[in-house]
């Protein structure tokens, strides 16, 4: 809000139970430096982190390509390619960012130019005002959007097609222009559509500082007490 650093806004949905009730918050050491994940037991990539000092980031799911437009059958063609391409999936490229980007831009330049097994989209932070962005993936391509951005589950790329993921994509987008970036515990910007019975995390970041807040959620609400911590 002083304009002095970058903040990341953070909602994770997923139609799962008990992804809310059990999510933990784990440092990892580095030689770069000790960074947070928001994560779970045996669950190996990353979905989003901070790193103090660094940048913070977080993955959504792209929409979904294929010629049918029935979910079902476009999912499985899609899972196909995806074993079939030589590359990393979303969560494990970020996993590789966090464990080696030294700054923003170093995740950047990785997060845009690095194959992907399938498409995805990344939200990035860094230390300074100026450095956020939103990054549309397709496998072999990318497209960025400047900060102050924001992202769905929807690509925003003029011309990109696909069966978006989640629901009211276009409401979220809209809720979340005049989102607070505070740290505040009782996010006052967590409000429906944004909120919904699907949303498992809640997450605020500031990397200049390695603040953050997190909570779980589940269908019935608050799943965790609050976490508010230096990563």
């Amino acid at each position: 809000p002083d304009g002095t650093a970058a903040r990341l806004l953070r909602v994770l949905d997923w139609p799962d139970a008990g992804l809310g009730r059990f999510v933990m918050a784990a440092r990892v050491a580095n030689p770069l430096g000790r960074w947070l994940t928001l994560t779970w037991p045996g669950y190996s990539g990353v979905l989003q982190a901070v790193a103090p000092g660094r940048f913070a980031a977080a993955l959504n799911q792209a929409p979904l390509e294929g010629p049918t437009g029935l979910f079902a059958l476009d999912w499985l063609a899609a899972r196909g390619k995806v074993w079939r391409r030589p590359h990393p999936t979303a969560s494990y490229l970020l996993r590789r960012v966090f464990e080696t980007a030294p700054d923003y831009a170093a995740a950047r330049r990785m997060l845009t130019g690095t194959p992907v097994a399938a498409g995805a989209i990344f939200t990035l932070a860094g230390v300074g005002a100026g450095e956020a962005c939103v990054i549309e993936r397709r496998p072999d391509a990318a497209h960025v959007i400047e900060g102050p951005a924001r992202a769905v589950n929807a690509w925003q790329s003029p011309g990109w097609e696909g069966l978006p993921r989640g629901d009211d994509n276009a409401a979220r987008l809209d809720a979340m222009a005049g989102a607070a970036l505070t740290l505040d515990p009782s996010f006052p910007w967590l409000r429906p559509p944004v909120l919904n019975d699907r949303t498992r995390l809640v997450f605020a970041a500031e990397p200049a500082s390695g603040a953050f807040v997190a909570q779980g959620r589940e269908a019935d609400g608050s799943a965790t007490q609050v976490l508010s911590a230096i990563a």
